[in-house]
């Protein structure tokens, strides 16, 4: 699928914002990136409710805490210029789950996004109902490339990644066909950053206000990792890739939100403004994929 391009990328930059005093009072920093994607550059940029393409919108959202903490059981993305709730923590029957505390220095981000089907294309595409002889698809992807910028003269940088089914940390090259539990990104011996990737991700039906609806239609479901090298390793940057069962997000107006952490191994998965600083890392690109895996 194809990415929209110029007025249609969305883009919001908070540099000292300020959660409600129920939700804790602390201040963050906060930047969200979101855009259509569709069969075409041309389909996408016609934003797909108001031009009736079919597609995804998909995003991702970055905070950090500057002071004090935040207390909630969502975050806000901006959706097409509007700034829309999604609830993070697991759902359980027609309720968005506990509050999560994040404290001074916590690094946080969370991907999301919505379908449009007009006609049910997206289910079309997916079961191949069109005809032929190949397997339907069973996942839609969401991909996200990390990329270091930049290591100090001399350093030396490093990134295992750790399978669900366990084991010591591998390379991505060991790792292809594997789910990802983590993967840690190192310069030196010391410094590190690591993500730990959940198996759950939150979807449900956007309501008629363009926001997303906890009910009987909304659940906690499970999702699949994989982490590859984005060309040669020399350029230090990861090819993430977040799977999601195309049954369940392939209906019109369903929404998806993926909450993994980051924080400094170091310091026992709390993240400091210290510990976040050793590893400067920056999401460089999003893409929106359908991908088929053969049995």
């Amino acid at each position: 699928m194809s990415g929209s391009s110029g007025n249609k990328i969305f883009q919001r930059t908070e540099s000292s914002a300020t959660a409600s005093d129920a939700d804790g009072g602390g201040t963050y920093a906060y930047s969200s990136t979101g855009a259509y994607f569709a069969k075409s550059t041309a389909d996408a940029n016609t934003g797909l409710p108001a031009g009736g393409a079919s597609g995804f919108y998909a995003g991702t959202a970055s905070y950090m805490v500057t002071a004090g903490s935040i207390t909630v059981n969502f975050n806000k993305f901006d959706i097409a210029g509007a700034q829309v709730p999604a609830c993070i923590s697991e759902i359980t029957g027609t309720d968005c789950g506990a509050k999560r505390t994040f404290n001074e220095g916590t690094y946080k981000f969370s991907l999301f996004g919505y379908t449009s089907s007009k006609t049910d294309t997206i289910k079309n595409v997916v079961t191949k109902s069109g005809g032929g002889t190949t397997k339907p698809f069973q996942y839609i992807g969401f991909r996200q490339v990390v990329t270091l910028n930049s290591a100090p003269s001399g350093a030396t940088v490093s990134v295992l990644v750790t399978k669900v089914s366990g084991g010591a940390g591998v390379d991505p090259d060991e790792a292809k066909e594997e789910d990802i539990a983590s993967f840690q990104l190192c310069v030196n011996t010391t410094k590190c950053l690591q993500y730990a990737f959940p198996s759950k991700y939150n979807t449900g039906d956007l309501g008629t206000d363009g926001k997303p609806v906890i009910d009987a239609n909304a659940a906690t479901k499970d999702i699949k990792i994989k982490v590859s090298w984005n060309g040669a390793k020399t350029a230090m940057s990861l090819n993430v890739d977040y799977l999601m069962a195309a049954a369940d997000v392939q209906a019109d107006k369903r929404w998806f939100v993926y909450d993994p952490d980051v924080f400094d191994p170091a310091l026992s998965g709390v993240s400091t403004t210290t510990g976040v600083g050793y590893v400067a890392l920056s999401v460089c690109a999003i893409a929106m994929s359908i991908v088929r895996l053969n049995e």
